[in-house]
């Protein structure tokens, strides 16, 4: 059936069509208009964080309680697209956040984040103007511009209210936990414990024992809420993501992608614009078939099936689409599994991360393993893997080797990180 659909498309536009879906595919990944078919597709992977997350975000904008949790994940797993689809869905609903994104690269302290807030929800002119004595303060004082009179109120009844509701985003939630005093945080989560904001606190992290990190104070005011984002966990959860990411370009996208194309330089003679229709209909249709085949395969593609075993996140299934519609010329303008084969080569694999790592992170992996062997519950923490760690080293201390590896926690604690984010534990 692909091949005979294929047949159908003349050989003189195969030369601009299959540049015009590469422009067209590449140019929906990265766009909001293809948001409600990128939000299905997170919601059919992550259902269950998604649904919760949804509600506790439901929950703060209707006024019940100021929400906090932690999204928790490999890195490329979709934390934060799944905060973006649930903000999405809430929006659908004539609910819509104020948004404000931190960063601890850019917010290096609490004047720079108060800045930041600030920006992020227009009221840097406001703020400049006035004087505060702590971060705190600050940030109580933002939240205020922000309120307007209650409608519908009178007298003793009458009293001000946030006219939106406000999510902040706390990237790399554990270099937030981190730093010294933690002032930040503990604004963020003792204001969310009042009522005098309407704030959800939302921290992305790829430690499962970040909590661990935070002081007392700000623990005691944490919900603890911690929501699992899992990488891909079967062959069903790809072929989702890839029906998705490589789904046929429409007909018109293609046609107002021909225009752009310098035709003359590929030594295509210019077609009318009916015909150069007739040649892009045929080709989505072709696209199509070619696209059902390439699903069917996936479900026997061993190369694949290894890869969501050992962890196959969204952001690097991503990688391999792009890689194929990277591959997109005459000779072949159809996604196939020949070019998925291709494009899965080229990606790192977690057994290349290997050669990579040190010693010490070998260690630290073999513990685990440990761990594992001694039928101890997950989820296995830092603090677990540290035990183990030494006690494997205290038992080697009578040879050379194993002093060589009596080091602090702080550079440990850096070894595991970096293998959270190599997608190793």
């Amino acid at each position: 059936a692909a091949n005979a659909a294929a047949s159908s498309v003349p050989e003189r536009e195969l030369r601009w069509l299959p540049l015009a879906a590469r422009r067209v595919l590449l140019d929906r990944m990265v766009s909001s208009r293809h948001a409600e078919a990128d939000a299905f597709a997170v919601h059919q992977v992550h259902s269950a964080p998604h649904d919760e997350l949804t509600h506790l975000l439901q929950r703060t904008a209707d006024g019940l309680e100021n929400a906090s949790a932690l999204l928790v994940g490999q890195a490329g797993a979709g934390k934060y697209r799944l905060l973006e689809s649930a903000l999405r869905q809430l929006r659908s609903r004539q609910v819509d956040f104020l948004t404000v994104h931190l960063h601890p690269l850019l917010s290096t302290d609490e004047s720079a984040a108060l800045m930041a807030v600030a920006a992020q929800l227009g009221v840097v002119s406001a703020l400049r103007s006035a004087k505060f004595g702590s971060f705190c303060d600050g940030l109580r004082f933002v939240l205020h511009l922000l309120r307007r009179a209650r409608p519908g109120c009178q007298g003793e009844g009458r009293r001000e209210a946030q006219a939106q509701p406000v999510c902040f985003v706390l990237h790399d939630f554990e270099k937030f936990a981190q730093r010294t005093k933690q002032t930040l945080l503990y604004s963020l989560f003792d204001l969310a414990q009042t009522d005098e904001a309407q704030l959800a606190v939302i921290g992305l992290t790829t430690l499962i024992d970040a909590p661990d990190l935070l002081e007392k104070r700000v623990r005691s005011r944490f919900s603890g809420r911690l929501l699992l984002v899992r990488s891909l966990r079967d062959v069903s959860d790809v072929r989702m993501q890839l029906a998705d990411a490589l789904a046929p370009p429409s007909v018109e996208a293609l046609c107002a992608v021909r225009d752009d194309l310098e035709l003359d330089t590929l030594g295509t003679s210019v077609a009318t614009t009916d015909l150069a229709s007739q040649a892009a209909a045929a080709y989505f249709v072709a696209w199509g078939a070619a696209l059902e085949v390439l699903l069917e395969g996936v479900s026997s593609c061993k190369a694949l099936q290894h890869r969501a075993e050992i962890g196959l996140t969204a952001r690097g299934l991503r990688a391999v689409a792009r890689l194929m519609l990277s591959s997109l010329e005459e000779a072949s303008a159809y996604p196939s599994l020949q070019s998925l084969y291709s494009a899965l080569r080229q990606i790192r694999t977690t057994e290349t991360n290997l050669v990579d790592i040190s010693r010490v992170e070998l260690l630290l992996l073999l513990c685990l393993k440990r761990l594992v062997d001694k039928e101890v519950a997950p989820p296995h923490n830092q603090r677990m893997v540290l035990k183990e760690y030494a006690s494997f080293v205290s038992a080697a201390k009578a040879s050379q080797d194993g002093t060589r590896y009596l080091l602090p926690s702080a550079p440990l604690s850096r070894a595991l990180e970096h293998l959270c984010s190599l997608g190793l534990v």
